[in-house]
């Protein structure tokens, strides 16, 4: 059984929102996670949707041809979007954080 690479994520997020809510209901306090910047968020998010979108049409590929017939465009494709997520990443990254004065 092939797993999706979908999965780990939602089943990781799901975990992590069940305990969210059983430490808030006993507690009380609520955590809540905010979002810097929203280009930079919904960017990252629409490559990682086409990084899915390549990786499924790779494997499709695989279900239909045999296997000298195998194309490398797909995974090279999936290169570039990881690596354009990356760069997205270490743009919005500050390069070195404000330097704290004494008394100023």
């Amino acid at each position: 059984m092939a797993l999706q690479p979908d999965q780990l994520p939602l089943v990781i997020g799901a975990a992590g929102l069940l305990v969210r809510h059983i430490a808030g209901w006993i507690s009380g306090r609520w955590v809540n996670v905010g979002i810097g910047d929203r280009r930079v968020f919904w960017s990252i998010t629409a490559m990682l949707l086409i990084a899915l979108e390549i990786n499924q049409q790779m494997h499709a590929e695989l279900l239909r041809t045999s296997a000298d017939r195998f194309s490398f465009l797909p995974p090279l494709m999936m290169t570039a979007v990881i690596a354009g997520a990356c760069l997205l990443l270490r743009r919005a990254m500050p390069a070195d954080p404000p330097s704290r004065r004494a008394g100023g």
